[in-house]
């Protein structure tokens, strides 16, 4: 269904609302405050799903200022307010064991002693294609570094989709074929989704969501932060 929504922009409103609130709903059972508010927000907006938006922004954003801009939809013909929403998480990425475009295996090893962003995205994801250019960007900022390093993972299902795309991109950035361990940390596909790992492989931050204002320079002292 993710898939059909961004493939068909314009069709069915009804349909991709109904299926945002009911993905809200499970993910608010199962303990998925991120996922949940973002569903939220592109839901009916009934009155308690508003209430249970509202709780989960000020439990994760701590800017209740911020809510009502962020929770209209914006009128047609106007851009929407983009806003990445960060959680806090605390879980080592144990199962990372997987290849890249260059048949590179990646596991925890590559991950140890390096601050790394993890960028997830697929080739199907509108605000995805708008972010990856700010991850090649941030990635040409610190290839370099022996401290800081940008990842991503493609999470389509047909990944022989890749080579011809990040070609006509000319994204030079690490692309694992990881899909696996995002259905396990994140089965609603919610994406763009942006993982902080610590020098230890532990997920401690993720944002899910996608702004286009200082992004890389933004993210960089997420890095840096992480501990």
């Amino acid at each position: 269904m993710a898939i059909w929504i961004a493939d068909h922009p314009d069709d069915s409103d009804w349909q991709k609302m109904a299926w945002h609130e009911e993905s809200a709903l499970l993910a608010d059972a199962e303990g998925r405050k991120l996922d949940a508010l973002m569903q939220y927000q592109q839901g009916y907006q009934r009155k308690a799903s508003k209430m249970r938006a509202q709780a989960l922004w000020a439990d994760l954003v701590r800017d209740p200022e911020g809510f009502a801009e962020w929770w209209k939809r914006p009128e047609p013909g106007t851009p929407p307010v983009h806003v990445i929403v960060w959680a806090a998480k605390d879980q080592p990425l144990t199962k990372l064991n997987a290849p890249d475009l260059s048949g590179k295996t990646w596991t925890m090893a590559d991950l140890k002693g390096k601050r790394t962003l993890i960028n997830i995205w697929a080739t199907w994801c509108g605000p995805c294609r708008e972010e990856l250019p700010s991850v090649q960007k941030l990635y040409e900022q610190v290839k370099d570094l022996k401290d800081v390093q940008v990842v991503t993972i493609d999470v389509d299902e047909d990944p022989g989709l890749l080579d011809a795309f990040v070609k006509a991109q000319h994204y030079t950035f690490p692309i694992l074929l990881a899909k696996s361990l995002v259905d396990d940390l994140a089965p609603e596909m919610a994406i763009p989704r942006n993982w902080i790992v610590n020098g230890e492989g532990t997920l401690k931050q993720e944002g899910l969501g996608f702004y286009r204002d200082d992004w890389p320079d933004k993210v960089l002292k997420l890095l840096r932060g992480a501990q």
